[in-house]
């Protein structure tokens, strides 16, 4: 995955974790704290999906 593909994805994800994230706040699912780690939590997720897309795309090539 190259820088500007995957530099795409995480702003894609991080709006969607917003918009999702920010609609469980604002109908009083969860707090400020809840919503503030789960934005969080979005980072180490997509550095995981990062590295594991490179092992498998890794292994396909000749």
């Amino acid at each position: 995955m190259n820088h500007k593909t995957f530099t795409m994805t995480v702003i894609l994800t991080t709006f969607a974790a917003a918009m999702w994230f920010g609609y469980l706040f604002a109908s009083d699912r969860i707090g400020g704290g809840e919503f503030f780690l789960y934005m969080a939590a979005t980072i180490p997720a997509l550095l995981l999906f990062r590295i594991l897309y490179s092992l498998i795309l890794r292994n396909r090539r000749p």
